[in-house]
């Protein structure tokens, strides 16, 4: 029942996602230990559902969550005393050992039918165990025979359910996933042409109006921190308090005369700006907080780019924003084409390139000063690559090695080398694309080399030449732009470490 609730469930599916075996081994123990205080004690021994908790998370964490799982909870049983105690806990810990064995048998990914054996057998051997190691003889067979079939029944109905229900939120969160994914693009489509920096209430009108259009919702509104800026439809009334979302920064729930409320921060940088409210005569559901979490990641990214343009303005280095401007409409309508397909086949995909590209553009129009650190860099080609390797999984290749070195460089220096090396890089219909960072003294040294033609098939295009020409403004000459071919077009930055 615990599990149902929207927050507990993001966070189970979460924890049991990522493969945590440490974690994983935690919360099995903790399942043990609460299966064994709610057993019922039967002339020494304990029927309980101690197994089920060490059983799910060594199928899902492996050998690691076994031992740890299977470890604590078999040493608090041993702790507890009685004449089982020694052969349970040994019970409990090959439970473990079994359900981590099938993990590895079947990479990972056990079905139901599979799970449901392997705890049936488990506990079967648990209690073969106790048969042969509890004395005298007499009491073995007696404790064993009675409690036998509620144990096994208990513990494998126990794991097969959490299986079960693991499963079932993943197809519905896939399934929101995908229903959202398609709200979102229609969304995302018709807001690339709604940044009007001369009229941003405008803008936010229109948002509102697209928004409550294109959802399953009946009105919404978007506020700063002090007032309504704008909502739709026009005769909507605000009867609750969305300033409580500003404050907490977290998303709350409102029901007030027969009316729905879901209010979500909207924040930028580290400040919340405002908020976004859904309003709807039905009660909200979980795909209308997933939905919002994106339409709020968008609007604040609408936002930050209509103050770094207006920013831009007043800009000396205009040349960095010319620069910036060069991320092409293409790459951004050709990424939402790739998430409209992901969205049908691969919902989880989609979410990815979504969050993906949110965090490119975020970095590429959030930037103030004419330095940034090279890991926010390195990030930023990380999530453009990520996005280029989704769009052809089958030809691009690419390696970064970089450490965490503590230097600041120009930003935006990397991109068109890397357009460069797609655009140019392809040789035998496949793009490698190797990244590598060096600091030697007051130097540093970052080289992306592609293995295609090399630079007598290329052209030094305009980002390539604005690269080159905001290297020597900045740095005075001294820092440098080489090209070289080396089984295909090397390009080195050697810049000084600041």
């Amino acid at each position: 029942m615990i599990l149902t609730l929207y927050n507990t469930r993001s966070l189970f599916i979460k924890l049991i996602k990522s493969h945590n075996a440490i974690l994983l081994g935690i919360l099995g123990a903790i399942f043990g230990i609460i299966g064994t205080y709610l057993g019922i004690w039967y002339k020494g021994a304990i029927i309980n559902y101690r197994d089920v908790g060490v059983i799910f998370t060594s199928l899902i964490g492996g050998f690691p969550s076994a031992f740890i799982a299977g470890g604590i909870a078999s040493a608090h049983r041993l702790f507890l005393g009685g004449i089982s105690a020694i052969p349970c806990a040994i019970g409990t810990f090959l439970s473990g050992i079994i359900a981590a064995s099938i993990h590895y048998l079947t990479h990972g990914n056990p079905s139901i039918i599979t799970i449901f054996f392997t705890a049936s057998f488990a506990e079967t051997v648990h209690l073969a165990i106790a048969r042969y190691m509890i004395f005298p003889e007499s009491l073995a067979i007696d404790i064993t025979h009675k409690i036998f079939i509620p144990m096994v029944v208990v513990n494998t109905f126990g794991v097969t359910l959490l299986a079960t229900m693991f499963k079932n939120f993943e197809w519905q969160m896939q399934l929101v996933s995908k229903i959202t994914t398609n709200w979102f693009i229609s969304i995302f489509e018709e807001l690339i042409g709604t940044i009007n920096t001369k009229n941003s209430e405008q803008n936010i009108s229109k948002i509102c109006q697209i928004i409550a259009q294109n959802s399953p919702v009946d009105g919404v509104f978007v506020t700063s921190q002090n007032s309504i800026i704008s909502k739709y439809p026009e005769d909507l009334n605000l009867e609750i308090d969305y300033k409580k979302s500003i404050k907490s920064k977290k998303i709350l729930k409102f029901f007030k005369n027969g009316t729905w409320y879901i209010v979500f921060p909207i924040t930028i940088g580290d400040d919340t700006a405002g908020t976004l409210i859904f309003f709807s005569k039905d009660k909200m559901k979980e795909v209308h907080i997933f939905f919002g979490k994106k339409i709020v990641h968008i609007l604040s990214l609408v936002f930050s780019i209509q103050k770094a343009v207006i920013e831009a303005k007043l800009a000396k280095e205009a040349q960095l924003r010319e620069f910036t401007s060069k991320l092409s409409p293409h790459f951004l309508f050709n990424t939402l084409s790739t998430v409209r397909y992901f969205s049908n086949v691969e919902p989880k995909k989609s979410v990815e390139c979504i969050d993906k590209l949110s965090e490119l553009l975020r970095y590429i129009y959030e930037r103030k000063d004419k330095l940034t650190t090279l890991e926010s860099e390195i990030n930023a080609i990380e999530n453009y690559l990520g996005i280029m390797k989704m769009r052809y999984p089958e030809i691009l290749e690419y390696k970064i090695n970089c450490p965490k070195i503590d230097v600041k460089i120009p930003p935006f220096i990397f991109q068109p080398v890397i357009e460069n090396a797609i655009k140019y890089g392809r040789k035998n219909n496949k793009i490698k694309i190797e990244i590598s960072c060096h600091i030697n003294e007051d130097r540093i040294r970052i080289e992306i080399r592609d293995h295609g033609p090399g630079i007598d098939k290329i052209t030094m295009g305009t980002g390539l030449k604005l690269v080159s020409e905001r290297l020597k403004l900045i740095y005075n000459n001294q820092a440098s732009l080489l090209f070289e071919n080396s089984n295909g077009l090397k390009v080195i930055f050697d810049l000084p470490a600041r």
